[in-house]
C-alpha cells in the first residue's frame, strides 16, 4: 500500500491533479480510512503488510516526522508491530515544480545501478525517465550488455561525473543530485538498493 503523506491544498499543488482531488480532502480521508479498514484485516493474518508513504515535504513545507506521526496514528496500536512503514520521498524528476539546487552535488548511483526499460524495448537512463528523455539504446534491437557498456551510456554517464546534468535531458530537471540529506547517498542504501534488483 502506498500512502502519500500531505495536506490538502500543498498536495494538489505538487501533483498538478485537480480535477482527480476534487472531491475533497475529507471524502479523500473517508476513502483513506476505509482502505486502512482492509490493511488491517490484512495485518492481523499477514504479519509482513508494508506501508509505503511518499514525503512530500521537502515541496509542501511541511515537517516531516510529524506527518509520519500521525499517518501512523490511523492505525491500531496493537497491529503496529505487524505493518511496517518506508518512506519514500519525493522527487522533482518531471521537471514541473520550482526547487532551489542544494549547494552539494551528489552523483546519482541509478546509471550504475540499474537499466530501465518502457514497454517498447527503449533503455532510458532511470526509472524516473517515465517520457523517455534519454534513449541509450533498444532490447529488442541489441544485448542488454552492449546498451549498458554501449557509447551512449558511458556519455551520460561522464556528463553526471563532469556535473553536466544539463547535457542530461532526464536529468536537467531532477532534484535528485541535489538533495540534501537524502539516504540513498549512504552506501548501504546503494547496496542493499543493487542486491534488491
Amino acid at each position: 500500500m502506498s500512502l502519500q503523506r500531505r495536506a490538502d491544498s500543498p498536495y494538489r499543488s505538487i501533483l498538478h491533479r485537480r480535477k482527480r482531488y476534487s472531491s475533497g480532502f475529507e471524502e479523500e480521508r473517508a476513502t483513506l480510512s476505509e482502505n486502512l479498514k482492509y490493511l488491517v484485516e490484512v495485518a492481523r493474518k499477514n504479519p509482513k503488510v508494508k506501508v509505503e508513504i511518499v514525503d512530500i515535504s521537502t515541496f509542501a513545507g511541511t515537517e516531516e516526522k510529524s506527518s509520519l506521526r500521525k499517518i501512523r496514528s490511523l492505525f491500531p496500536e496493537h497491529l503496529t508491530r505487524n505493518i511496517k512503514f518506508y518512506t519514500r520521498e519525493f522527487h522533482n524528476f518531471t521537471g514541473h515544480l520550482k526547487f532551489e539546487k542544494g549547494k552539494r552535488y551528489r552523483l546519482c548511483p541509478y546509471p550504475w545501478t540499474m537499466l530501465a526499460v518502457t514497454w517498447d524495448g527503449n533503455a532510458v537512463a532511470c526509472c524516473r525517465d517515465t517520457s523517455a528523455r534519454t534513449i541509450l539504446g533498444n532490447v529488442f534491437e541489441d544485448e542488454i550488455m552492449n546498451i549498458w557498456n554501449g557509447e551512449r551510456y558511458q556519455q551520460m554517464r561522464l556528463a553526471l561525473i563532469e556535473q553536466r546534468t544539463q547535457d542530461v535531458a532526464a536529468c536537467r530537471s531532477c532534484d535528485l543530485p541535489y538533495s540534501p540529506d537524502n539516504k540513498r547517498w549512504n552506501p548501504m542504501y546503494i547496496i542493499k538498493s543493487i542486491l534488491s534488483r
